[in-house]
């Protein structure tokens, strides 16, 4: 009887959630034929440039853009060190120096990107080996772009929060703050990767790297997530 009463329960809860659903999904669908026609009405959004914008690296951490309804934009970043070699000798400032049409020393940014206004090639790897390039005729960018600054901040992060959590361990076995949320973490990485692919034996000889590669990629990733 028991069996029969929870089984029309959760047939009941199974339909109402069903139908609330669907209910739902119709309200979203109509919302978004409004969406898409007024986005049709006015300008034509470029899903591409705004992803590639988004995962691609530039020397400005952008965050977000305000845009007015005279139609002006504000663009929010965070300025990142620029760092150039060329045969004037070395050049260091701040990347909001050349944003938005700005230049400095004979450099400006476009589409998040130094470039030269003299004329000069960006230097590359395979074009200087190749021969392609030649040294004295291209410019070597040695800046701390957002991919490079989000490695920073995953290393400086990783470090404050294990730093803590050893400490805390020295003082007591039970964990404390960011240790009671990343112990679960590290205790199945432990049993349910390091111990069955590596073996009882010789896994503790890998968990520090195994932890700090997997930890270092999830923040990264974090990080990455910011626009």
């Amino acid at each position: 009887m028991n069996r029969k009463i929870s089984s029309l329960f959760f047939a009941f809860l199974f339909v109402f959630i069903s139908g609330f659903a669907n209910a739902q999904h119709e309200s979203e669908g109509e919302k978004s034929a409004e969406k898409v026609e007024n986005k049709e009405a006015g300008e034509s959004f470029n899903a591409t440039k705004m992803i590639m914008e988004h995962i691609g690296d530039s020397n400005e951490w952008h965050l977000w853009t305000t845009k007015y309804d005279n139609g002006e934009e504000h663009h929010v970043s965070v300025p990142l060190p620029v760092i150039i070699k060329d045969n004037e000798g070395w050049h260091t400032f701040l990347s909001s120096s050349i944003a938005h049409g700005h230049e400095h020393d004979g450099y400006t940014l476009e589409e998040g990107q130094v470039v030269s206004t003299k004329g000069i090639e960006k230097a590359t790897l395979f074009s200087i080996i190749s021969g392609k390039q030649k040294s004295n005729e291209v410019f070597f960018d040695l800046s701390i772009t957002k991919n490079a600054a989000s490695m920073f901040l995953s290393v400086i992060f990783m470090a404050v929060i294990f730093i803590g959590m050893a400490r805390n361990y020295k003082k007591s076995q039970l964990p404390k703050g960011a240790g009671k949320l990343l112990e679960p973490v590290i205790v199945f990485l432990r049993d349910e990767v390091a111990i069955p692919n590596i073996g009882s034996v010789k896994y503790k000889r890998y968990m520090h790297y195994l932890l700090t590669a997997i930890f270092f990629i999830w923040f990264y990733n974090l990080f990455g997530l910011i626009p």
